[in-house]
C-alpha cells in the first residue's frame, strides 16, 4: 500500500498551492505533487476541485463567478449538492462496489450496527477522527473565533485550503470506514492535510494579531506531539499494543472479525501457543456465523446444498457483510442450477471483498455454466493474475478454452494441473474423453498419459481407442 507517499505528495501539494495563491510560485508546479498523489490512491482525485479553483480564481471566468449575487451562489450550491445526492443514489443502487464503499442514507440489509451517514455513531466516529488528526484543533478553533476574521474567507489561499479540506472531508464522511476489518485510519487520515495548513496558516497570518495566535499554535502543536507518545508506546510495547488492539474488537466487533486472525498469528508467531488456542476458540464463540459457514462446508460436501443454503442465510442474519457466506451460498445455488441467483451472490461477495481470487473463480464458472464462455474466459483469467495457483481456475480455463475449440491452449493449463501432486487420475482420465469426443487426439493422447502415470487402469484406454482408433495413447 502507499498511504504514505499519497499523503506526501498530498502535503507538498497544498503547500505548493498556498505559495502558489500568495505569487511565490507559479500555481502549474502543484500538477507534479498532484499526479503523484492521483498515482499512489485513486483518492488523488478529490484535490481536483481545488485545483480548479487554484487555476481559475483570479482569471476571467473566476473573477465573474466571485462577482455573482449571494442567491445565486447559494442556488449554485444547492444545484450541486442535488446532483451529488443523486450521483451517490446511483452509484450505491446500482453497483455493488460502491453500496459496500459508501455508507447509506438509512438502514438497509448491508447495515452493521446501524452505521449510516445520518446515525450519531458515525458523526462521532468522524468527529474523533479530525481530533485525533489534529488533536489541537479546539485549541485553534476557539483562538480564531476569539479574534477578527475579517478578510479570511476572501483569502484565496484559504479558499484553496478549504475547497481541498472539504472535498476530502466529504468523502471520507461517505465511505464506509472499513469492512471486515479495522478502521482505514491509514487513508482518511489525508484528510488532517488540508486541514492542518488551513489552521495553522490561519491562525499564524502575518496581518492578524498574534497576542493569542502565537500561543495557541504552540499549545496545538505541543498536543500533537504527547498524542504521539501512547501510538509510539502501542508499536514498541506488546502489552499497550495488543490492549490497544482488543479495543477495536471491543468497540467495532463485526468490523474487526477478520483482524481477530492477527492476534492468534501473533501468539502463534511468539511460540505462544496456548494463548493461540484461546483466541481462537474465542474468535469462533464471539462470531457463530464463521461457525454456520464451517457447517454449510461440511453439508455441501455431503451434496446438501439446500441444507447448506439454509445455514448459510442465518450466519448473514447475523453478520450482513460477511463475504464467505455470501460466496458458499453462491456455490450452493450453481449446484442447483440457479445461475444467476448465484451471480448476484458472487457480486455481493466481491463488493465486500475485492480481488478475491476465489470469488473471481466462482463468478467464471458461472459464466462457465452459462455457456457466456467469453465472459467466463476473462473472469478466469483475472482470479489467475491473483493467485496462479488455483486449481479450481486453472481447470476452469482448460474447459473454457476446450469449449471454445482452442484445444492447444486447454491442454496447456491441463498440463500446468499434471504437475500437482495434489490432481487425481480421474480429472486427467475425465479430460482425455472430453478431447476425444471433440476430436482432439493429440490432447487426448497427452491426457491420458497424464492419468495413466497417476494409476489409471491401461485397459480403459484400450476400450477408448477402440472408440476412436485415432488416438494413440503410449500405456
Amino acid at each position: 500500500e502507499n498511504y504514505a507517499p499519497f499523503v506526501l505528495a498530498v502535503v507538498v501539494y497544498c503547500l505548493l498551492g498556498l505559495a502558489a495563491s500568495r505569487g511565490k510560485v507559479s500555481r502549474w508546479w502543484t500538477l507534479f505533487p498532484l499526479a503523484l498523489a492521483i498515482y499512489f490512491h485513486i483518492f488523488g482525485t478529490l484535490l481536483l476541485p481545488s485545483l480548479l479553483y487554484l487555476i481559475l480564481h483570479d482569471t476571467g471566468p473566476g473573477k465573474w463567478l466571485d462577482s455573482l449575487p449571494s442567491s445565486t451562489k447559494l442556488l449554485s450550491v444547492l444545484v450541486v449538492i442535488i446532483v451529488g445526492a443523486i450521483t451517490y443514489y446511483l452509484l450505491y443502487t446500482h453497483y455493488y462496489f460502491f453500496t459496500f464503499a459508501l455508507l447509506p442514507l438509512i438502514p438497509d440489509r448491508f447495515t452493521v450496527e446501524h452505521d449510516t451517514l445520518t446515525s450519531f455513531k458515525h458523526i462521532i466516529d468522524t468527529v474523533n477522527l479530525l481530533v485525533l488528526l489534529l488533536p489541537g484543533l479546539p485549541v485553534l478553533l476557539l483562538a480564531f473565533f476569539s479574534s477578527p476574521q475579517g478578510g479570511v474567507l476572501r483569502n484565496s489561499g484559504y479558499r484553496f485550503l478549504a475547497v481541498a479540506g472539504l472535498t476530502i472531508l466529504a468523502a471520507v464522511y461517505a465511505f464506509n470506514p472499513g469492512i471486515g476489518m479495522p478502521r482505514n485510519w491509514d487513508l482518511f487520515s489525508v484528510v488532517g492535510v488540508p486541514l492542518a495548513v488551513l489552521a495553522y496558516a490561519v491562525i499564524l497570518d502575518e496581518n492578524r494579531p498574534t497576542t493569542r495566535q502565537v500561543p495557541a499554535a504552540v499549545f496545538s502543536i505541543a498536543l500533537s506531539l504527547l498524542s504521539l507518545g501512547p501510538r509510539v508506546a502501542s508499536q514498541v510495547m506488546p502489552n499497550i499494543g495488543i490492549a490497544h488492539f482488543r479495543s477495536y474488537l471491543t468497540l467495532d466487533k463485526i468490523r474487526n472479525r477478520n483482524a481477530r486472525s492477527l492476534l492468534v498469528d501473533y501468539y502463534a508467531a511468539t511460540g505462544d501457543t496456548a494463548a493461540a488456542n484461546f483466541e481462537q476458540r474465542h474468535a469462533e464463540e464471539d462470531f457463530p456465523e464463521s461457525v454456520l459457514n464451517k457447517q454449510a462446508k461440511q453439508l455441501m460436501a455431503q451434496g446438501k446444498f439446500n441444507d447448506a443454503r439454509r445455514v448459510l442465510e442465518r450466519a448473514i442474519q447475523i453478520d450482513p457483510i460477511y463475504p464467505d457466506a455470501y460466496g458458499q451460498m453462491g456455490v450452493c445455488f450453481i449446484q442447483l442450477g440457479q445461475i444467476d441467483t448465484a451471480l448476484t451472490l458472487f457480486k455481493i461477495a466481491d463488493g465486500l471483498n475485492p480481488y478475491n481470487a476465489q470469488t473471481m473463480n466462482n463468478v467464471a464458472t458461472a459464466y462457465l455454466r452459462k455457456k457466456d464462455y467469453s465472459t467466463a474466459e476473462k473472469e478466469f483469467l483475472q482470479s489467475l493474475a491473483v493467485d496462479s495457483t488455483t486449481l479450481e481456475t486453472l481447470a476452469g480455463l482448460a474447459s473454457t478454452y476446450l469449449a471454445l475449440g482452442q484445444f492447444e491452449r486447454s491442454i496447456d493449463f491441463v498440463s500446468r494441473l499434471a504437475v500437482r501432486t495434489d490432481m487425481t487420475a480421474d480429472y486427467f482420465r475425465q479430460a482425455g474423453d472430453a478431447y476425444a469426443s471433440k476430436g482432439a487426439y493429440p490432447q487426448a493422447a497427452r491426457a491420458f498419459g497424464y492419468a495413466l502415470a497417476r494409476g489409471l487402469d491401461s485397459s480403459y484406454v484400450r476400450q477408448v481407442q477402440q472408440k476412436y482408433p485415432q488416438l494413440k495413447v503410449i500405456p
